[in-house]
């Protein structure tokens, strides 16, 4: 994942496993939705150069208690 524009993009490597995004987004066909609504939520609460460079979809719940529900509400919102 890419995170803004030249010259002060950031680059993440991600990692979704099947089991989270099935417990995280049960109908979506790809992770790119879930992934893209997580570095939604992250940017709202941090600056990008404050998220980390490699990570697992799990680890923002560390961080950020209300995670996985918040993640939940948004994808099963209509956009």
């Amino acid at each position: 994942m890419v995170v803004g524009t030249h010259p002060a993009a950031t680059v993440h490597d991600v990692l979704v496993e099947r089991s989270v995004m099935e417990r995280l987004a049960p109908d979506a066909q790809d992770p790119e939705a879930l992934v893209g609504a997580s570095f939604r939520f992250l940017l709202e609460r941090e600056p990008q150069h404050s998220i980390l460079r490699r990570f697992d979809l799990p680890a923002i719940g560390r961080y950020f208690p209300e995670y996985e529900a918040e993640i939940r509400r948004r994808l099963d919102s209509p956009a």
